[in-house]
């Protein structure tokens, strides 16, 4: 119950309906172009919740919480979805599909469910796809529309009731520029703003006044200028150009949004509304988009489907809590979706088989919660169980930093699947990195580090530790206070004390190879490199002086600390009689005669 139209299709009194139109258990409808230009490409399909059908195409037939990607398409430009099968537009215009086929819904000539994308049978030049709940539905560039799959009722349109496994040819169709399908019924939305409509007639679905079946194309009564269809159980809905909804057909839970519980055979203006720009509808409920960024939502909510923190149907329009800045919406069995103009997806709705896509199962949620994962989306489908998205994924790398250093970028970062991350890792002045650790593993003291073809959440964690330096401090002859190697921290002061051993002095110190003169002290300031402090240090020297003759020598000598010095030597003629020896202060120290003989 889906359709989606790509970007080409041309203009409807004065609309251009842009690309890749979300709809979702049958919704087409106008793309904002803010999505359009704010978003980085879709690089695959990427869909969640229930998967007994393999309809989620991912080759298994597991239940999925949160998206994973669909096996083999990686490129698409619409998606659709309803029942319990899945379809998409590839680039070339070939069509795919995946899951249940017991009516030949997937078109490719079998009746065997798949697990994975196949090709439809001889479809080429697509240029919008749209579902039903057992049936499927092309456009042709040409503007005339394929159908496969289920044809009891003759949603199919190609005048007979037999299903085909095959695409056939809608009867009578020209001029088409959006498909979407309902329980058993079809839409096609023409390029002159008309709808048509084939199938199950019940409750009115068809809108031409009659309940009865047709197995080929007709009018929907009294609308012109449309721009967006879609197609819930057995009713529909249509926006006008001018912003005004319609609806028709079944109406037992109010999901025509006209304030009462009658089913209508023709159109009826849903006069709570105005400002419509996109529409979509679930299997007994509908969603409106308005251009100022809020999503209406009206029918049933027994699974909490229209999101206004309740489980009360309404048959007038209700706004979805919390939510704004909504570019798309969507309806699914029994919830609803919307894309936010930042390219993140929200539902809300039922929740038995992770349909919320938030790594979580309920029974519902009655408020929007965000689908994990996703991001830059710009198109969606649900069916019966699970939703289908065309966007980007986004893991979280998380990166933080110790004291003493930075890590660019910080926090939770989002990475698109498939793509980058560089993080570059640098020590505040006077620091170092010690260690870089990636999702739990050391990876070295780097300066960047760079995660490749990101498929999962990573983490990154830098520590640093201040610089410290050694100042290198050697004596021989004395000694230097500390001594040896001495770690400085960055910054730092570091004092040196130096003292001579006894009987020796300071002779020199020598800083980093220059002397600084004979010091006793010396402090290195501010200290931000390796140093060298080295003393040397000199025997003590004395002056003896003799001034009596008849002393040999005569005059002064220099007497090394702890040397022998002998002057009491008589010249000949002489003996020693008497000898004053004094300290440099005059004092004596001895008295020594020396005589003649």
């Amino acid at each position: 119950m889906q359709s989606i139209l790509p970007r080409w299709i041309k203009p409807i009194h004065g609309i251009t309906l842009l690309i890749i139109i979300i709809l979702a258990m049958s919704t087409f409808q106008i793309p904002n172009p803010t999505l359009a230009s704010a978003s980085p490409p879709p690089i695959a399909l990427w869909t969640w919740a229930l998967n007994d059908n393999g309809q989620l195409g991912d080759g298994t037939g597991l239940t999925r919480t949160s998206p994973v990607q669909v096996s083999g398409i990686t490129a698409a430009l619409a998606v659709a979805a309803d029942g319990y099968h899945s379809v998409a537009l590839k680039p070339d215009k070939t069509v795919w599909t995946w899951g249940n086929n017991d009516y030949g819904q997937l078109g490719n000539g079998t009746n065997i469910k798949s697990n994975i994308p196949v090709p439809v049978s001889g479809l080429t030049d697509v240029n919008a796809i749209g579902t039903g709940a057992y049936h499927a539905l092309a456009v042709k560039s040409d503007g005339t529309v394929r159908a496969w799959g289920a044809n009891d009722k003759g949603q199919l349109g190609n005048g007979a009731l037999i299903n085909s496994n095959v695409p056939v040819t809608v009867s009578g169709l020209t001029g088409v520029a959006a498909v979407t399908g309902g329980a058993q019924h079809s839409y096609a939305l023409k390029s002159d703003g008309t709808v048509w409509s084939w199938g199950r007639g019940d409750f009115g679905a068809l809108g031409t006044g009659g309940t009865g079946v047709r197995t080929t194309p007709a009018q929907v009564v009294g609308l012109s200028g449309i721009v967006a269809i879609a197609a819930g159980n057995n009713n529909g809905l249509a926006v006008k150009s001018d912003g005004t909804l319609w609806a028709w057909g079944r109406n037992d839970y109010g999901q025509l949004g006209i304030g009462n519980n009658t089913s209508q055979l023709t159109p009826v203006q849903v006069t709570a509304l105005t400002g419509i720009i996109g529409v979509g509808a679930g299997r007994y409920h509908g969603v409106a988009l308005k251009s100022n960024g809020t999503a209406w939502t009206f029918g049933n909510n027994s699974y909490a489907q229209l999101g206004n923190g309740t489980v009360t149907n309404s048959n007038v329009p209700v706004p979805v809590t919390g939510l704004s800045g909504v570019v798309k919406v969507a309806g699914g069995g029994w919830g609803s979706i919307a894309v936010k103009s930042d390219g993140s997806v929200w539902t809300w709705g039922r929740n038995d088989y992770g349909q919320l896509g938030n790594g979580t199962t309920s029974a519902y949620s009655t408020t929007p919660v965000q689908v994990s994962l996703l991001s830059g989306a710009v198109s969606l489908a649900g069916g019966h169980g699970h939703f289908i998205a065309l966007a980007n994924v986004a893991y979280t790398i998380t990166a933080t930093a110790g004291p003493g250093g930075s890590i660019i970028p910080l926090g939770g970062v989002s990475v698109i699947h498939g793509t980058n991350q560089t993080f570059v890792i640098t020590p505040n002045t006077g620091y170092r990195i010690v260690n870089v650790v990636v999702d739990g593993a050391s990876v070295g003291a780097i300066g960047s580090y760079t995660f490749t073809n990101v498929t999962a959440p990573h983490t990154i964690t830098a520590s640093f530790a201040l610089n410290t330096y050694t100042i290198t401090a050697i004596a021989a002859g004395g000694t230097i206070t500390p001594s040896g190697g001495v770690v400085v921290n960055y910054g730092a002061n570091q004092s040196f004390s130096i003292d001579a051993s006894p009987g020796f002095v300071i002779a020199d110190v020598l800083v980093d190879g220059v002397s600084v003169g004979a010091v006793g002290y010396y402090t290195f300031t501010n200290v931000t490199a390796n140093h060298t402090i080295i003393p040397s240090f000199a025997t003590s020297k004395y002056t003896v002086t003799a001034s009596t003759g008849g002393v040999a020598p005569t005059g002064s000598a220099t007497v090394s600390f702890g040397g022998i010095q002998t002057f009491i030597t008589p010249k000949s003629g002489y003996r020693i009689a008497n000898t004053l020896v004094t300290d440099s202060s005059g004092n004596a120290v001895v008295t020594i005669q020396v005589v003649s003989n």
